[in-house]
């Protein structure tokens, strides 16, 4: 039997159609689920190197920060003693960054949990002032912390 004449040629393209449309849909959610697998095998391995490299990246700041102290403490001139201070500030600032960093790291593997907990702001905005007051001076802006 000739299926053009018995109208079974539109039938059987749709059951075609319909086949592809499944396995269209079975290789998209393999190859969604394979990226997914990838990207946590990523995430795994970009764990394990911050925890395997946390000390090594922390102890040349560590470093930098002894030295500082070391020529802050040899230092008479007022203004490069204060140009040692505001480096040793932006020291903490880095390793405050990278302990940040660091941290984020480890909340995401689960192994530091998060608590609140409240601050004294006022330190916090002082050493933001002193950070960024040159800044405001050589660009003639007056920078002011309101307590």
């Amino acid at each position: 039997m000739d299926r053009c004449e018995t109208g079974q040629v539109g039938t059987h393209a749709q059951q075609c159609l319909e086949g592809l449309r499944g396995e269209q849909q079975q290789w998209r959610g393999e190859a969604l689920e394979e990226a997914r697998r990838a990207a946590d095998r990523s995430n795994r391995g970009k764990s394990r190197f911050l925890a395997v490299a946390s000390h090594d990246l922390r102890q040349p700041l560590q470093s930098l920060k002894l030295i500082q102290e070391t020529l802050l403490n040899s230092l008479d001139d007022g203004t490069a003693r204060d140009l040692t201070v505001r480096f040793g500030l932006l020291l903490d600032s880095m390793a405050g960054m990278l302990n940040s960093l660091l941290d984020i790291n480890q909340i995401e593997s689960g192994v530091l949990q998060i608590e609140k907990s409240a601050f004294p702001a006022a330190d916090l905005l002082a050493r933001l002032k002193t950070e960024f007051l040159p800044l405001a001076e050589n660009a003639s802006i007056t920078l002011r912390l309101v307590p």
